[in-house]
């Protein structure tokens, strides 16, 4: 068993989570106290001391992988810094900045597949953010990427308000 892999009923395997860097910096430069003031604030902030007490392993992994400008997060991209063809790009082969976003990027999910493997049906399953979202009342359109790249799953779901 792998810390942090999750299993197809939802189970984490541990509770333990290990933090790695794909940057060259180790990070051992600041303390935690500068280091938290020097970068931007996330929306589900990792707190070591209280990360794993009475949470669902989905809010476990959201505190792990939050939503924000911080390191270790993902947030939607500005539409207007992607070019696109435009109306006129065969004859004049010019891009124009990218129209407002069809969907809203409403969740990031990446976890460790677990020994019973990956989860098929991300819509159904219990522990993850659509059916989550639903039980709470949430009717908008989920458009669900279900990436499965062993030895890992992300789950992306974007959202459109009708």
């Amino acid at each position: 068993n792998e810390p942090g892999a999750m299993d197809g009923s939802g189970s984490e395997e541990s509770s333990d989570h290990e933090y790695y860097s794909c940057s060259e910096e180790s990070g051992d430069e600041l303390s935690s106290a500068q280091a938290s003031s020097a970068r931007p604030a996330c929306l589900g902030e990792r707190s070591p001391t209280n990360r794993n007490r009475g949470m669902s392993q989905f809010k476990k992994r959201q505190a792990a992988l939050p939503q924000g400008l911080c390191e270790h997060s993902w947030r939607s991209a500005e539409a207007a810094t992607f070019e696109v063809r435009g109306p006129t790009y065969l004859s004049d082969k010019k891009k124009i900045p990218a129209g407002a976003c069809m969907l809203e990027l409403a969740n990031a999910d990446f976890f460790r597949i677990g020994t019973s493997g990956p989860i098929l049906r991300a819509s159904d399953h219990g522990d993850l953010f659509p059916k989550m979202q639903r039980a709470k009342g949430d009717r908008r359109f989920f458009f669900i990427q279900n990436w499965i790249f062993p030895p890992y799953q992300a789950v992306i779901v974007g959202a459109l308000d009708p």
